[in-house]
C-alpha cells in the first residue's frame, strides 16, 4: 500500500516540478526576446528623437540667424550649429559630414 501511495503522490509532484521547470524555461527565452526587441527598437527610437530635437534647435537658430540683421547677433546665433551637427552625428554610427557646416 506504501508503494501505490507513493505512486500516486509522487507523480504528480514530479509532473508539478516538471511543468515549472518548463514555465521558468519559456519565460526566460520571453526576457531574451524582449530584450532584443528593446535594443533593436526602442533604442534607436530614443537616438532619433534626440537627433530630431538637434536638428530643431538647429533649425531654430538658422532662422534666429535670418531675422537678425546685424552681424554680430547672426553670428552668434549659428554658432552652436556645429556642435549640434556633430552631437547628432555621435549619435549615428557610420554618418560622414556632407552637409559643409562646421567646415
Amino acid at each position: 500500500m506504501s508503494t501505490r501511495l507513493l505512486i500516486l503522490v509522487g507523480t504528480p509532484c514530479a509532473l508539478l516540478v516538471t511543468i515549472g521547470a518548463l514555465g521558468l524555461y519559456g519565460l526566460e527565452k520571453t526576457n531574451a526576446s524582449l530584450k532584443t526587441v528593446y535594443e533593436d527598437r526602442a533604442v534607436p527610437a530614443v537616438e532619433l528623437g534626440q537627433i530630431n530635437a538637434l536638428i530643431s534647435s538647429s533649425r531654430l537658430h538658422d532662422a534666429q540667424a535670418l531675422v537678425n540683421t546685424l552681424p554680430d547677433v547672426a553670428a552668434f546665433s549659428i554658432k552652436p550649429i556645429p556642435t549640434g551637427s556633430m552631437r547628432a552625428k555621435a549619435l549615428i554610427p557610420g554618418a560622414t559630414d556632407r552637409s559643409g557646416v562646421g567646415r
